[in-house]
Parts: C-alpha cells; sequence; structure tokens
C-alpha cells in the first residue's frame, strides 16, 4: 500500500503542496534521480570555483589593506559581491525545494551538503577547534 501524497511529501520531499508531476511511489522517486537535475537549470547557484577565486581575492585584498588603504574599498566590494551570491544561493535553494516535482533529489542534496560541510574554526590564530 502507498502511504498518503501527504506524508511522501513530508517524509521524502520538503513537504507540501506537491508539485504537479511529483513522484508518489518509491520507484518513481528513484526513477527520476536518474534523469536530469530540472531545478539546476532554473535556480543556477554560482560554483565552487567562484567561491574559491571570490576567497582567494578576499584574502589578497585582506593583506594588501595593511599597507595600502585603497585595499580596504577592494575588499568591502568583494565582500558585497560574495554576499550577494550567498544571499542568492540561499535564494536559489529554496525555491528549488518549494519548486520541484523531484523532491526526493533535492531531499538528498540537503542531506550530502550537510553531510560534507566542514567548518574551519581558529585558522586566524591557528588554534584548533
Amino acid at each position: 500500500m502507498t502511504p498518503p501524497a501527504s506524508l511522501i511529501a513530508f517524509r521524502y520531499g520538503f513537504g507540501l503542496p506537491l508539485a504537479q508531476g511529483a513522484a508518489l511511489t518509491p520507484g518513481d522517486m528513484l526513477a527520476a534521480l536518474t534523469g536530469p537535475d530540472l531545478m539546476a537549470n532554473r535556480y543556477p547557484i554560482v560554483t565552487q570555483s567562484w567561491l574559491s577565486a571570490r576567497a582567494q581575492s578576499l584574502t589578497q585584498a585582506k593583506k594588501r589593506m595593511k599597507t595600502d588603504p585603497a585595499g580596504q574599498a577592494d575588499f568591502d566590494a568583494i565582500a558585497a559581491e560574495v554576499k550577494a551570491a550567498t544571499d542568492a544561493a540561499l535564494r536559489a535553494t529554496l525555491a528549488r525545494a518549494i519548486d520541484t516535482a523531484d523532491g526526493f533529489r533535492e531531499r538528498l542534496v540537503a542531506f550530502w551538503a550537510d553531510h560534507f560541510t566542514v567548518a574551519a574554526f581558529g585558522q586566524e590564530n591557528g588554534a584548533s577547534s
């Protein structure tokens, strides 16, 4: 017996309402995973390489601030760009979860993103957490 759609929506996705065409059986959910990620095209997020490049630019601007007063303006501009991209990524992530007919994929994305997230504390002074 297939569980009711509301149970499926919360257990395997991000809740109600289910998007039109949402998979309601385990087989359909797994089959949807083999197809393309349609939400990635609809709600794009900046890439890790883009973020890494901006992080390096921030580090360089921070070093320049010690010797060049213009370094603060560079740092502020890059930091604002990163903040805007981070905010846009958060909105896109939420939109993907809400708008997708493939809620199980987005649930898996959230799980693995959390699973592999590492927070580095104490890098500035060499301390470890």
